[in-house]
């Protein structure tokens, strides 16, 4: 049988994901194969086309009171499933269980976390939960809790690999849990420590000898964020370089090399905490009041080479006065406001 549910967003669905999702329900309801949905507030059940029409082999958990779905799966004993509808974030309570004869062989469905610090009640030890990635289970006596996972992956937030959850439960009461990964594409954020690292020739170097250490599998596309930790106002600055392009070409060339399915989808610099920074910080917030003075007073009053420090330090933000002088100092205003975390209203 399938405990499933949580699978798309209907606000967000179009026809064609609605017709997908009816066609596997009607898979498994030619195979004889039941199906226990369970609900969450990320789908709620009000939400879903009046349209779409459920299979007779899926048994819904509606309501806000427990609800016990019963099925005869096995030739002697049945198996129970108690859940209840979620429609808003909490964690689930086993006090909203209490009263409830529960005989035989017991599984909890839900969604989300359950709640700390409370008696478990008798015969309701396990539990089937979504809402955490693949891999994720806690089989920590007397209470077992086992994460379905996602089919896939839909963006950074959502890294490392998804998939399902096959368990096999004997006779006996034993349960054995297997991860099966189904996913096509993965999400990596890989952390990269940049505090040698002041050129981007070095920065890729430094990137392909960290990704060469770890193993990817050929079959699965990974699309990766690297974390740049302690870096340098040069790695942060690099965005807003002519030569960006070309540099993104050549780190994904070198990633390729290491394995074909890598993708690079961004690099995300951390400050380094160095009194170095301070004097970053001085540069950019003289780029940040010329800035100001252009807007207030035009480019052809303001002596833009007067503003600039002169410091051997400061030797890339010396401009001229022409329009590729103009398009460095909106550039860099860009860059002020992302390193010293200032709003547009403050950037004047």
């Amino acid at each position: 049988m399938v405990v499933g549910g949580n699978t798309l967003n209907p606000l967000l669905a179009g026809p064609a994901d609605f017709v997908f999702l009816s066609q596997q329900l009607e898979r498994l309801e030619r195979a004889e194969i039941p199906v226990i949905w369970n609900w969450s507030w990320h789908d709620r059940r009000n939400q879903w086309p009046r349209c779409f029409k459920w299979p007779s082999n899926v048994h819904q958990i509606i309501g806000d009171t427990p609800q016990t779905i019963t099925l005869d799966v096995t030739d002697k004993d049945p198996v129970t499933f108690v859940g209840i509808e979620l429609t808003s974030s909490q964690p689930i309570s086993f006090s909203w269980f209490e009263g409830l004869e529960l005989n035989g062989v017991v599984f909890g469905v839900g969604y989300g976390l359950i709640g700390d610090d409370e008696p478990i009640p008798a015969n309701l030890n396990n539990w089937l939960l979504s809402g955490k990635p693949y891999g994720v289970s806690s089989q920590n006596e007397p209470l077992q809790v086992y994460n379905a996972g996602s089919p896939q992956g839909r963006s950074l937030e959502e890294t490392g690999p998804h998939g399902a959850a096959l368990l096999e439960y004997s006779l006996s009461g034993e349960i054995d849990c297997q991860f099966i990964n189904t996913s096509k594409v993965e999400y990596e954020s890989i952390s990269i420590d940049a505090s040698e690292v002041d050129t981007a020739e070095s920065l890729a170097t430094v990137a392909k000898e960290q990704l060469a250490s770890r193993t990817f599998d050929k079959s699965i596309i990974y699309v990766i964020e690297l974390i740049l930790v302690n870096s340098n106002c040069n790695l942060h600055s690099l965005p807003f370089v002519e030569h960006y392009d070309d540099f993104r070409k050549h780190l994904q060339r070198s990633m390729t090399e290491v394995s074909p399915g890598l993708i690079l989808s961004r690099l995300s610099p951390l400050h380094v905490d160095s009194d170095t920074r301070c004097f970053e910080e001085e540069i950019l917030g003289e780029f940040l009041f010329v800035t100001s003075e252009l807007k207030e007073r035009g480019w052809d009053t303001l002596n833009l080479a007067l503003k600039i420090p002169d410091q051997p330090e400061a030797d890339w933000t010396r401009i001229h006065d022409d329009l590729s002088g103009l398009q460095t100092i909106l550039s860099a205003e860009s860059l002020g406001k992302n390193l010293l975390g200032r709003q547009d209203k403050d950037a004047a």
